[in-house]
């Protein structure tokens, strides 16, 4: 169980705010687990034991495979639909897995100072329980409407 300090202010002009379960972005307490544990739904119920899991699964919010690629030791884990779970791997993991296993990004990787990855945009609509599928993640490009500023009137 993590506890998460103060988070930074949000930017009330963003569309992101507006989502059903956005929440879960900015939730106090969170669950982060060994890249290598498999018990997501125990650890979930030991920290939250009255959040009702009924037709959810528990699914790390970064590619595990990348997540070691990137040596990073935990990673959050969040309760999301099936239908999502399901819509959001596949394919952009595999691209994550095979970028992330270049040479360029093995020595980026190595240098690299950072233990823990938050989220990019896709495991954001993951984490807003939205379907990402597709080859084209079409859902993850229409999503960026959702984190840029209005344009000035």
């Amino acid at each position: 169980m993590v506890s998460a300090y103060e988070f930074p202010e949000i930017d009330i002009r963003l569309p992101i705010w507006e989502q059903p379960g956005v929440d879960m972005l900015r939730r106090a307490d969170q669950v982060w687990v060994h890249v290598d544990y498999r018990d997501y739904r125990g650890a979930y119920r030991r920290a939250f034991p009255h959040e009702d899991l009924t037709d959810r699964v528990l699914d790390h919010v970064v590619n595990r495979r990348v997540a070691r690629l990137k040596r990073f030791d935990f990673v959050r884990i969040v309760p999301i639909s099936r239908g999502a779970n399901s819509s959001s791997g596949g394919l952009p993991e595999k691209w994550g897995v095979a970028y992330h296993s270049t040479p360029q990004m093995v020595a980026v990787n190595a240098a690299s100072r950072e233990y823990i990855q938050y989220a990019d945009l896709g495991e954001i609509l993951k984490m807003l329980d939205v379907k990402t599928g597709g080859a084209l993640q079409d859902p993850v490009n229409l999503a960026q409407s959702l984190v840029r500023p209005p344009a000035p009137r």
